[in-house]
């Protein structure tokens, strides 16, 4: 985790924080002595049982950016948003500091594979086991990316949405049967960024988005299909091979 926050470069992202928040006048320098979000450190702490957690200006910028996105899917003016300092062309460059959280907490392979452990085992009983035609499970981002990380899935972009896993998205599996083999499809579905700020009514006319999502270890067919054995066999090595 701590090679992988070296690489990122969030300094731009920081400097906008700095001027929306006021920061040299905020009760975060005066009380915290965080005064400059490009300057401060950061610490990782990982506990057992418990999700990652990054204490310092990177925790500070990824809580304040997911309040300003949830206030921008909420509708409110932007007039009111950051005190009314975020332009249209900022909103790509503080989505640089939510996809940077993701990559991080829950995107680092070996850590995900701990933390979807417990799921990818339903996911393997679903399959194996139980005779249930639609299983539907809810949770939220931390879930989606650790099971798409610990399964290898290939680096991707969701159009009209520059979160990696916005609210309300769902990663569907699919199990396909041609009458001779079984095969398997993973598909993001999810809203566009303005269909959740705009509460549209989803429609044939106005239908929800889909992106097809790949394994690094699996060879996909032109209908975006792989095997259903090499998907499981996937699942199996992860089940096998991180401690309980």
């Amino acid at each position: 985790m701590q090679d992988k926050l070296n690489e990122f470069n969030l300094t731009d992202v920081y400097t906008k924080l700095n001027s929306i928040l006021d920061i040299e006048n905020s009760d975060l320098c005066i009380l915290n002595n965080i005064c400059d979000l490009t300057t401060g450190e950061n610490n990782i702490s990982v506990n057992v049982g418990q999700e990652p957690t990054i204490f310092g200006p990177f925790k500070v910028g990824y809580e304040v950016v997911d309040g300003l996105l949830m206030a921008y899917y909420d509708g409110v003016s932007m007039s009111k948003i950051g005190w009314g300092q975020i332009q249209p062309e900022d909103w790509p460059v503080l989505m640089e500091m939510t996809k940077a959280d993701q990559k991080l907490r829950f995107g680092c392979p070996e850590v995900a594979k701990h933390m979807a452990k417990p799921l990818l085992g339903y996911i393997d009983y679903i399959f194996k086991v139980s005779q249930i035609n639609v299983s539907v499970l809810v949770g939220d981002d931390s879930n989606i990316m650790s099971i798409l990380a610990s399964l290898g899935v290939k680096p991707y972009n969701l159009e009209d949405q520059p979160e990696m896993s916005p609210i309300g998205g769902k990663v569907i599996f699919e199990k396909w049967y041609n009458g001779v083999d079984y095969y398997l499809k993973i598909k993001y579905v999810y809203l566009s960024t303005e269909q959740i700020r705009n509460g549209a009514r989803i429609s044939e006319d106005n239908p929800v988005r889909e992106t097809n999502l790949e394994l690094q270890d699996a060879i996909v067919n032109e209908q975006g299909h792989c095997t259903f054995a090499q998907f499981m066999k996937i699942v199996e090595n992860v089940l096998l091979n991180v401690p309980t």
